[in-house]
């Protein structure tokens, strides 16, 4: 610590999570008559001590069942003594798909506690249907998913965008299995098939998980025709979203946008019976 510190020594440098505790511990005092506090679940400790030790009037928002950084030692602030509110209404979607979303959360046993159900918003027009022509955006839960639903719309001789690096990563996922298979080197192999010396190792590991026997499968049914699905892919996206036929995203890249026509991928496995009652259920009230 007193080597990162010390500005003369450049044996470790100075990187964000030390200068932001140097930050924290010289007790600033904001002069700010509220504070938010948003992804309250996620917080990094400095942060939330320098958040509670401000005698402002305080608010956090966020989720604890969307908590995803306590690998890097973040803590949930929402466990602080308060009073709780809930945000129930959305603005982003009509009551159709509200009510779907309630029936699938219902399942979610972190919410079992004290659920809060969604309100959509009356204005906004919303259905649960069939999506029958493009643009639309696909959804999926994993970078597989991904390459599945872009390879079905490239086949079909659409244009696609993958928002940020979903597909592209995807790509280097599959053709770096691929080139394991066949015993071909790639200048920069997708790094979590890098750790497999040889295809058998791969294999072997896909017998305990899942979704490597996709991954195992889909490269042994294409092991002739993958360099040119591949190729098909890449020119089948685009640049620019609006110039796209479909979008494909993973649902974490998703998070915060919005979307005219949604479809859900076939990799969400653990919601197929829940969300499947719940189409049933609001198609019917229709």
């Amino acid at each position: 610590w007193l080597s990162i510190i010390d500005r003369q020594d450049t044996t470790l440098p100075l990187e964000h999570d030390a200068y932001l505790k140097l930050y924290q511990v010289s007790q600033p005092r904001l002069d700010w008559p509220l504070i938010l506090l948003d992804e309250a679940q996620d917080t990094n400790p400095c942060v939330m001590a320098l958040f509670l030790s401000q005698s402002a009037a305080k608010v956090m928002v966020g989720d604890e069942a969307q908590a995803i950084y306590g690998f890097r030692g973040a803590v949930d602030a929402l466990k602080t003594p308060g009073q709780e509110r809930p945000l129930l209404q959305s603005f982003r979607f009509g009551p159709a798909i509200a009510e779907v979303a309630n029936q699938v959360l219902a399942f979610k046993t972190a919410y079992w506690s004290g659920f809060y159900p969604l309100r959509g918003d009356s204005r906004r027009a919303s259905a649960i249907g069939a999506v029958t022509k493009p643009p639309y955006t696909v959804i999926c839960r994993s970078n597989q998913g991904v390459f599945a639903a872009a390879l079905k719309a490239a086949s079909a001789g659409l244009g696609i965008n993958s928002g940020a690096k979903d597909l592209e990563e995807s790509i280097c996922y599959v053709e770096s299995a691929w080139a394991l298979l066949v015993g071909r080197r790639l200048p920069k192999p997708h790094p979590e098939i890098a750790e497999f010396e040889h295809w058998a190792v791969l294999e072997q590991e896909s017998q305990r998980d899942p979704a490597l026997q996709w991954l195992v499968k889909l490269v042994t049914q294409h092991r002739e025709d993958m360099p040119a699905c591949c190729e098909r892919l890449r020119k089948a996206k685009t640049r620019m979203k609006k110039s796209a036929d479909v979008l494909v995203v993973t649902a974490h890249k998703s998070k915060g946008l919005e979307f005219d026509q949604v479809i859900l991928a076939d990799d969400f496995s653990a919601l197929d019976k829940p969300l499947e009652k719940a189409i049933d259920a609001v198609l019917q009230a229709q």
